[in-house]
């Protein structure tokens, strides 16, 4: 299994300055930086009736974000998973069944889970299960994918959930750890830099048009860093819910990030990094 203290430590990055984050960016110069993201069809990766359904990445040059190769395989669904949705009575409808009613109980409020999740187009957009490799195979080619490449760095949004899910899908899948790789979460620096510099900058029409289309459906004022909002911040078109359109949105939404931040790197960020900080220290997405 991947061990998640191998981040890169952009988690602590709260109390860093523009200038700051910008240096540490340099790591990508010379390295293979390697965009990715994973499709589940729930959060639980352990379970017995979840699965990965889609591995997409996006090898790029990390010194002229030339990009080299790319990688995209959708998954045919498990026999568990299958099992799941055609027989309630089934090993993982009972499983799952008794999870969703914790679920209930805990925080009273229906489970995200699979059976709804799997009707979405992502997974049924018209390609024959038939054409598609069984999980195994493509965790296994996804790992030959980043063998290609000299000097990889792992990017991805939330990286953290994707780490633990494919770790979490070799080790049931009878597969060895996949090779550490230094990994950045942009999410952190979406969270932790590029919103307390638009704060910080929200008296500029551009800023606070941005900080409008970041703000979060809360009582207080915040912000979410998922890739919708910062795509639509960013005016970066996508189509969602298909990782690899997922990864070609990072890796732009990424670029535009690095480039503002370049434009106003001696802004003073401290005074929402603290609130970000406080906010997000346990938060999960």
């Amino acid at each position: 299994m991947i061990l998640l203290k191998h981040l890169l430590i952009e988690a602590k990055i709260y109390g860093w300055t523009i200038d700051e984050m910008l240096e540490h960016l340099k790591m990508f110069e010379g390295k293979t930086i390697v965009f990715f993201d994973t499709e589940a069809s729930g959060l639980e990766p352990n379970s017995m009736y979840e699965q990965v359904t889609q591995i997409a990445a996006m090898a790029v040059d990390g010194s002229t974000w030339k990009p080299l190769g790319e990688f995209n395989e959708k998954i045919a669904l498990t026999a568990g998973t299958q099992r799941l949705l055609t027989d309630p009575k089934s090993p993982e409808g009972r499983a799952y069944m008794k999870d969703y009613l914790r679920w209930l109980r805990k925080y009273n409020k229906p489970y995200l889970h699979p059976r709804d999740a799997l009707k979405n187009t992502h997974y049924y957009d018209g390609q024959s299960m038939d054409t598609r490799r069984d999980e195994k195979t493509v965790l296994i080619a996804f790992e030959d994918f980043l063998k290609k490449w000299p000097d990889v760095i792992l990017i991805a949004h939330n990286a953290k959930f994707d780490m633990k899910m494919m770790g979490a899908r070799r080790r049931l899948n009878g597969l060895p750890p996949l090779q550490k790789y230094p990994v950045f979460d942009t999410v952190k620096l979406a969270r932790h830099i590029f919103i307390p510099l638009l704060v910080s900058l929200e008296q500029q029409p551009w800023a606070a048009d941005m900080l409008k289309q970041l703000r979060a459906k809360t009582k207080y004022v915040s912000y979410g860093a998922d890739l919708g909002k910062l795509s639509a911040a960013l005016k970066i078109e996508t189509n969602w819910h298909d990782a690899l359109e997922d990864v070609k949105a990072l890796a732009q939404i990424l670029g535009a990030v690095i480039e503002l931040m370049n434009q106003h790197r001696d802004t003073d960020i401290r005074g929402y990094q603290g609130k970000q900080a406080k906010r997000f220290r346990n938060f999960k997405v």
